[in-house]
């Protein structure tokens, strides 16, 4: 006899699909508990790493403070080493002998009794004046520096007998007589310069003789007409001078300027005597005065 359904039909699932769902369940609760600690993992990461940074300005500093403790030692270091360079390279400098150009300027020459020597020759009248007031100046200071002064002048001859061409004014004394002297002269005839210069040299040097010091002839001169050779000027200037004379030369005007006076000559200077500022430097610098 057949059997028939009632309408009601028992489920039970398969054992296979029980074992399923719990792996399944198990692999989600596996998944939540991995992201969960992997969140709690960035958290002490991150907690690491702030560490670390709050860390890194403190090392910083203190590598900073080493090194500014250590650069002043290094600048001393270098202070010392341009200072020492420095002082080797002006040993070196002063032990180095100077070049003509580097050589330092000559000294001013300095005052002495003096025997002023002036050409009143024709030359001299375009610029009487300016030199005269010059020269009267320099025997003014040279008195007032103690100084004894002598004057003398010279041209050619001018007067019916007369064979020398230079006079004794006044021996040596006081400057401010020189002075009001020099201004009186007039002018006229050649500048006879070199026995003139020979002959004021030799008076110079009986001067040195008996004060034993130096005595300065100085000379204010439009140049030179002569008889006399370059040769003979020379030898007779030297055993008249001595060792004790000077001679300073001052050349005024355009006339040409006497290269054997130039050669004996200690000190000589071409001015223009129009000039009066510069005649008075040239005279100031040759009398040192």
């Amino acid at each position: 006899m057949a059997r028939h359904s009632n309408g009601q039909e028992n489920y039970k699932p398969a054992g296979w699909v029980i074992a399923v769902a719990i792996a399944v369940i198990v692999a989600v609760i596996a998944l939540l508990f991995f992201l969960l600690g992997g969140d709690d993992n960035d958290d002490v990461n991150n907690a690491a790493d702030s560490e670390t940074s709050a860390q890194a300005p403190a090392e910083t500093d203190e590598v900073a403070e080493e090194s500014e403790s250590v650069a002043p030692s290094a600048e001393s270091a270098t202070s010392e080493t341009s200072e020492a360079a420095e002082s080797e390279d002006k040993e070196a400098a002063s032990s180095e002998p100077a070049t003509p150009s580097e050589k330092a300027p000559a000294p001013a020459a300095a005052s002495a009794d003096t025997l002023i020597l002036l050409d009143t020759s024709a030359g001299l009248a375009g610029q009487f004046d300016q030199v005269t007031g010059a020269l009267a100046n320099t025997a003014h200071a040279l008195g007032a520096d103690g100084k004894a002064v002598a004057l003398w002048n010279y041209s050619s001859p001018l007067n019916p007998g007369v064979t020398v061409g230079y006079r004794d004014n006044l021996g040596f004394g006081n400057g401010d007589e020189a002075a009001d002297t020099i201004k009186a002269f007039g002018t006229g005839g050649e500048p006879q310069s070199r026995p003139a210069i020979i002959a004021a040299a030799d008076t110079a040097a009986d001067r040195a003789a008996d004060i034993n010091g130096p005595v300065r002839v100085l000379v204010v001169t439009t140049g030179t007409v002569t008889n006399m050779d370059d040769a003979a000027f020379t030898e007779a200037f030297k055993q008249a001078a001595g060792d004790n004379v000077e001679l300073s030369v001052v050349h005024v005007g355009p006339g040409e300027p006497d290269a054997a006076i130039e050669n004996v000559a200690t000190e000589f200077t071409t001015v223009d005597g129009t000039d009066a500022g510069a005649v008075a430097d040239a005279l100031k610098a040759a009398a040192g005065a």
